[in-house]
């Protein structure tokens, strides 16, 4: 009911605009890998208890025998981890998003002020700011024609 209204509302804009973000919902991946996990972990200790492949009136997409039981284990307990390995790369990002980099920006400048290197760099980034421009106005000459 919805997507249809959300694709048209994509289409209004061009494939280089971005004027809204889609989210969502969801459940955390590790909570739900976890369980499972621990599901599949009590499971493998009964059927180990029990010394047979245990009868159960469960999914038969669920692994039934010990070595499927470990091996799905060992596949959850690498996605836990891929999880954890994700939110640790996801807090570094967001601590260098919130850091403030403002006074390492003017010591840099004031130290290449004092080694006069400054006024030199400024030129040359205005030279090939002018380069660019000129490159993107031939370009769009070119698409009018």
């Amino acid at each position: 009911m919805v997507k249809p209204v959300i694709e048209q509302r994509m289409q209004k804009y061009s494939a280089e605009e971005i004027h809204f973000n889609l989210m969502a919902i969801v459940s955390d991946r590790k909570l739900v890998y976890t369980r499972e996990k621990e599901k599949l972990e009590r499971r493998l200790a009964a059927l180990q208890g029990q010394g047979d492949v245990m009868e159960t009136d469960e999914d038969t997409s669920q692994p039934q025998t010990e070595d499927d039981m470990k091996a799905a284990i060992s596949r959850l307990q690498i996605q836990v981890e891929h999880e954890n390995q994700k939110f640790q790369k996801y807090k570094i990002e967001n601590i260098r998003r919130k850091h403030n980099y403002l006074p390492l920006i003017m010591e840099l400048l004031q130290v290449l002020a004092k080694e006069g290197q400054l006024v030199d760099l400024v030129e040359k980034a205005r030279v090939k700011a002018e380069v660019k421009k000129a490159e993107k106005e031939q370009e769009k000459s070119k698409e009018k024609k």
